[in-house]
């Protein structure tokens, strides 16, 4: 047992321990299962907490208004059916828990375990949102099931269901929230906070202030609580960029519509009001403008830096399909929906987050309108021109990221395929004629095709397609490349192991536009 508890302090996920009520949980198996699920409450059977993971051997779910916000649940799953595990992911994402994950390890779980100390691979378990497993492919999912119970003997190891309970979410209870992300900004925020201030007092909107300080080493708190001591400080002690600033803002925000403001006051507060008029009834996002022709820009910018601007908006626009002259602009109004919306899915948490956030508003369905405003360049700029070559690194990132991925993935795949075919198969078996080689590319693809959906769903997409999906997807690749192996066969010849190699390269082409058009469309439903 010893290895199971230092297998299980990998897997512990930092959550604060909480206290369940038995008398309060929803059994989710049938009633055959109630008299044990509740014979287990009263003998004590809900485990232990270690380190703020909530293990629950019995048959049940918590109420969600029984655990704190953002608790992690673990159930041991040795002793339930694959019937019985399906019903509680069910009961789980039916109260209402998120992130719900299904891991099957056995054996191979004792060398694989401490890689779960590495940041990278507990995202993929704690977030992916999807099932994660270490050690079981699906096909051979059943024959880990019958042979569970002995590695469990053996290894004290078992299957287990993580859920984590959702975040709090907070209701509205004023009309707007100012959210203004803040990076060294000591030397330049007062001004603008104490006009941001007095502006919304006249005006006798119900406003909240928020400052986000992103890792300054500066005073930047210091001033903000001197300037405007009822604004809400988020604080965070390492600077994680922009975007990411911003999103903690809006979580923290409590308006019916929340306003998004440079620190350095480079728009005015009072475009707040054109933005207000142009959203009216009939869109949920206004984004400030500098470059529309009613557009007023006071101060411009350097002429290097308004050819570099332009240059910039038009790559976006060409790569992203938001039809905006100026996504950058840092003075822009949500309703509150869309802002949770845009601003939970984001991938960019530095300078280029406001296109990723635009982009998934828009392919969400809500509705954008671009605003012209007041702009004045402001010195004391913190973009660097490392920055700007973050920007266009993330713009490629978000435009051709699955694409890279699935291209990686690919060539595992490929490597899988060959091996297969050139150091098991032929090796084993011999070269054979055109029949037999047509029997071990099957063999190949169809194991490679394996890897290539657990690849995705971990790597490539980041969440979990639906099998009968993923075997529709199958069967068209495996008919096109088979189709495509025998055409080779056909017409040149399959004579000895370097034409193999050349007619299985030939392949790749069609099996890789397939795959990812089938995979990213169909199977993980990917629409951006």
């Amino acid at each position: 047992m010893l290895l199971r508890k230092f297998t299980l302090r990998f897997l512990a996920p930092s959550a604060s321990k909480i206290q369940i009520d038995p008398s309060r949980m929803i059994p989710y198996l049938n009633a055959g299962w109630r008299s044990g699920v509740l014979s287990s409450l009263q003998t004590g059977r809900i485990g232990p907490e270690m380190d703020g993971l909530i293990f629950l051997s019995a048959a049940a779910v918590p109420e969600l208004s029984l655990v704190k916000p953002g608790a992690v649940l673990m159930y041991e799953t040795l002793d339930f059916t694959t019937h019985e595990r399906s019903h509680c992911v069910s009961a789980l994402q039916k109260e209402g828990y998120q992130d719900i994950v299904e891991i099957h390890y056995g054996f191979f779980l004792a060398i694989i375990c401490p890689l779960l100390a590495l940041p990278a691979i507990r995202r993929a378990v704690f977030q992916s949102g999807s099932r994660f497993y270490l050690f079981s492919l699906y096909p051979i999912l059943y024959l880990e099931t019958l042979l569970l119970p002995y590695v469990h003997f053996i290894f004290g190891l078992s299957s287990i269901i993580l859920a984590k309970a959702p975040a709090k979410v907070l209701e509205a209870n004023c009309d707007l929230s100012v959210v203004i992300p803040a990076f060294n900004e000591s030397k330049r925020i007062a001004a603008n906070l104490g006009r941001i201030d007095e502006y919304f007092k006249q005006n006798k909107i119900s406003c909240e202030l928020i400052v986000v300080n992103d890792g300054s080493s500066d005073n930047t708190s210091q001033i903000v609580k001197q300037t405007v001591p009822q604004a809400n400080i988020v604080e965070l002690f390492v600077n994680q960029g922009k975007g990411a600033a911003v999103r903690e803002g809006i979580r923290a925000s409590l308006g019916r519509q929340i306003l998004v403001a440079d620190a350095d006051g480079a728009t005015p507060v009072e475009e707040f009001a054109r933005l207000v008029t142009a959203m009216g009834s009939n869109f949920d996002i206004g984004i400030g403008s500098r470059y529309l022709d009613d557009s007023l820009v006071k101060r411009k910018q350097s002429v290097s830096r308004i050819i570099l601007s332009r240059i910039g908006n038009l790559v976006i626009r060409t790569l992203t399909g938001l039809r905006f002259k100026d996504t950058q602009c840092g003075f822009k109004l949500f309703d509150r929906k869309a802002a949770l919306y845009s601003f939970e899915g984001m991938r960019i948490k530095r300078f280029g987050y406001d296109f990723d956030i635009l982009r998934r508003a828009q392919n969400g369905g809500y509705r954008i309108v671009e605003v012209p405003v007041e702009w004045h360049d402001q010195d004391g700029s913190t973009v660097r021109r490392i920055d700007i070559i973050q920007v266009f690194l993330s713009l490629i990132k978000l435009r051709f990221d699955y694409l890279l991925r699935f291209g990686l993935v690919g060539i595992a795949n490929t490597l899988v395929d060959y091996s297969i075919h050139f150091l098991v198969l032929i090796p084993l078996l011999g070269f054979g004629n055109d029949a037999q080689q047509l029997w071990f590319q099957a063999f190949s693809f169809i194991v490679a095709n394996i890897f290539s959906y657990l690849f995705n769903s971990s790597f490539t997409f980041r969440k979990h397609g639906d099998y009968w999906k993923f075997f529709l997807v199958s069967i068209l690749v495996f008919i096109a490349t088979m189709g495509t192996f025998r055409f080779f066969q056909l017409v040149i010849g399959v004579h000895n192991q370097l034409w193999l190699a050349i007619v299985k390269l030939c392949i790749i082409p069609v099996s890789f536009l397939v795959n990812y058009i089938g995979y990213k469309l169909l199977v993980y439903k990917i629409r951006d």
